[in-house]
C-alpha cells in the first residue's frame, strides 16, 4: 500500500481542519491528563468533564479543546491553559472544570482561585 506524499495529503487535511472548525474558534483549551501532575484516571475524568461541559454549554463551535500528556508543570494537576488569553490553571479536576467553563469560557472571567498565571503568546519583533 502506497502512502500519500505530504503535498498530496494537504487538501485532505485542509478539508478535515475546516470540517471541525479550525480557524473559527474564539478559545482553545489544552488540558494535561497526567500522569505526572495528576493520576491518569483524574486526568481522563477532567477531560470527559471538559468535553461534555463545552458541548452542554453550547460552545462546541466557539471553543476548541486538546488533550495533552504534559504541559511541563508537573504539580497540582490536571493543568489547563486557555488561549488566546494564555491563562494557566492548576487543579483542574472534574469538579473544577465546570466552574472554569462557566466563568472563563462563557463569562470571560478568569478563575482566580485556580490561576497559575497569565502568559499570552506574543510575536517577536522579527515575526510581525
Amino acid at each position: 500500500m502506497e502512502s500519500e506524499s505530504p503535498n498530496e495529503a494537504q487538501p485532505d487535511m485542509e478539508t478535515l481542519a475546516c470540517s471541525i472548525g479550525l480557524g473559527g474558534f474564539a478559545k482553545h483549551v489544552f488540558l494535561c491528563t497526567g500522569p505526572e501532575c495528576a493520576t491518569i484516571e483524574a486526568g481522563m475524568k477532567a477531560w470527559e468533564a471538559l468535553k461534555s461541559g463545552i458541548k452542554n454549554s453550547g460552545l462546541s463551535r466557539q471553543c476548541h479543546r486538546t488533550k495533552v500528556g504534559c504541559l511541563r508543570l508537573c504539580k497540582n494537576g490536571p493543568i489547563a491553559v486557555v488561549y488566546p488569553e494564555g491563562v494557566w490553571y492548576h487543579s483542574m479536576d472534574a469538579q473544577a472544570i465546570p466552574g472554569m467553563i462557566s466563568e472563563h469560557l462563557v463569562g470571560n472571567k478568569i478563575v482566580e482561585s485556580n490561576k497559575i498565571g497569565t502568559y499570552p503568546l506574543t510575536l517577536s519583533p522579527t515575526d510581525s
